[in-house]
């Protein structure tokens, strides 16, 4: 599990798949970090760690959340025209500290390390 002290969000930029497109246009808006309240990260953090132990959670600069399942996650496939072959490099590139990207926002959300050392492998949460 992560608790991050800022988050981004990456959101699909519709007017890029509209033709004519402007030439600066980008297929995806990435927004500037924005910080969590302190005391509610240092609670959280504070909580699942005490929930399931030191080694199962990870505090994290920054955490990106994305607005669909594929496009914003850097899924490359040619029947797909998501534009996003340097999506993640992209991602990186403006925001240096980034190291998680949420998988499914909309759903049971599932989190990706962009880099540094493998997760801890989930570990149940009992009441």
């Amino acid at each position: 599990m992560f608790a991050a002290q800022a988050a981004a969000t990456v959101t699909t930029n519709y007017d890029y798949y509209i033709e004519p497109r402007a030439s600066e246009a980008k297929p995806f808006i990435v927004s500037r970090a924005i910080p969590a309240d302190p005391a509610l990260h240092d609670t959280l953090l504070t909580t699942l760690t005490t929930a399931v132990g030191p080694l199962g959670v990870r505090d994290v600069e920054l955490h990106a959340s994305a607005d669909c399942f594929y496009s914003s996650q850097g899924r490359i496939d040619q029947n797909f025209a998501d534009d996003n072959e340097t999506l993640i490099a992209d991602l990186q590139a403006q925001h240096p500290s980034l190291l998680t990207l949420e998988v499914r926002p909309d759903g049971p959300s599932f989190v990706t390390p962009l880099s540094g050392p493998p997760p801890p492998s989930p570990l149940p949460l009992t009441r």
